[in-house]
């Protein structure tokens, strides 16, 4: 009987290691997301998907989902926060490569819109960047990636940078 319940503490033990390390290995592996990002995600999602289910689109959208909407998009950080968690996700590799930059979660969001097609009077748009709000994030995250030729486009560079960073992980 004794030799039985040692054999069963030793399993349990063993599982319980094992789970452990699991968990470890989990936490280690980067692929957590902070509770303001995966609150991000959440609430984008459930904004497209309240979206998608509106049956009418060409009469309008509903007050509810323009309220959200705008609710969305007046949060920068929370904006900025849902594009990082997004693209930390979809491309890794493209995340990674712009944290070999040194720049902010907020200025790799930032690349992230960029990245996604928006020119840079949509994201002063988007982000209601007035004044010179867009002109300066620009302008430090092109000091950032050294690009000091004016007549490079940031959109399309960092448009490139992912097309590189996709076809590295192909």
């Amino acid at each position: 009987m004794a030799i039985a319940a040692v054999a069963v503490l030793t399993v349990l033990l063993l599982l319980y290691r094992r789970k452990t390390a699991s968990r470890k290995e989990a936490a280690d592996s980067g692929s957590a997301f902070d509770s303001e990002s995966v609150r991000s995600i959440s609430d984008l999602v459930s904004l497209l998907m309240r979206l998608a289910s509106e049956k009418d689109l060409s009469g309008g959208l509903s007050k509810d989902s323009i309220s959200q909407l705008r609710g969305f998009v007046s949060d920068k950080g929370s904006l900025l926060s849902a594009m990082l968690a997004s693209y930390s996700v979809t491309h890794p590799e493209f995340v990674s490569r712009l944290r070999t930059y040194g720049l902010t979660d907020q200025e790799i969001g930032y690349c992230c819109l960029y990245a996604a097609g928006l020119n840079g009077k949509d994201i002063t748009f988007i982000l209601n960047d007035g004044g010179h709000g867009h002109y300066n994030t620009a302008s430090a995250l092109r000091s950032k990636f050294g690009l000091k030729d004016r007549s490079v486009n940031l959109s399309q560079w960092l448009k490139s940078l992912l097309a590189e960073t996709d076809n590295v992980k192909s």
